[in-house]
């Protein structure tokens, strides 16, 4: 019982510590403006929207894969939470910045509701439980 105790307080400590490092780090860059950059790049926000939309698609088969292969409706809700939020990311944020214009309106809102529907199906999933037939 002893080792156990002392394995889970050195994980604790690295947690503190790992909090404290991140919270002098954000002190540093807070206090010293000179520290502080600003990427503007439409470019670089396409590359990350579309990592995070690649992301979400594979966490979406990983979940759809254990949903066949275990049957638990949180499975179900979190594949399709994944797959709603990242197509819609795909589908109205990515494609039509990918001709060189910008992100229209109607476009944003679009993909915004995607993500939202898609983030209520991922929060939805530990409250459902029991198996699919």
């Amino acid at each position: 019982m002893r080792p156990h105790r002392t394995r889970l307080q050195a994980w604790l400590w690295g947690e503190i510590l790992l909090a404290g490092l991140l919270g002098a780090s954000l002190a540093l860059f807070v206090s010293h403006p000179v520290l502080r950059t600003q990427y503007d790049d439409p470019a670089l926000v396409l590359v990350l929207a579309t990592v995070m939309s690649l992301a979400g698609l594979l966490i979406a088969v990983l979940a759809a894969n254990r949903f066949s292969v275990d049957g638990l409706r949180t499975d179900l809700l979190l594949a399709a939470g994944f797959l709603v939020g990242s197509l819609s990311t795909a589908a109205f944020a990515i494609v039509p910045v990918l001709g060189g214009k910008p992100l229209q309106p109607a476009e944003a809102w679009a993909a915004m509701v995607g993500d939202i529907m898609g983030t209520a199906l991922v929060a939805a999933a530990p409250f459902v439980g029991g198996r699919s037939r």
